[in-house]
């Protein structure tokens, strides 16, 4: 797609979501936290 310079574009919403699929998600999201923070101390170092 990218060679011949051909996008796709979404159409979120056009199926409707079904009502077993969860809207909000729970966890514990401290290694999220941790990644990011170093990540983004490592990108503000450099």
């Amino acid at each position: 797609m990218k060679r011949r310079k051909k996008r796709i574009k979404l159409n979120l919403g056009f199926y409707p979501y079904p009502d077993y699929v969860p809207m909000e998600f729970w966890g514990d999201n401290t290694k999220l936290k941790s990644v990011l923070s170093m990540f983004n101390n490592k990108k503000r170092s450099n």
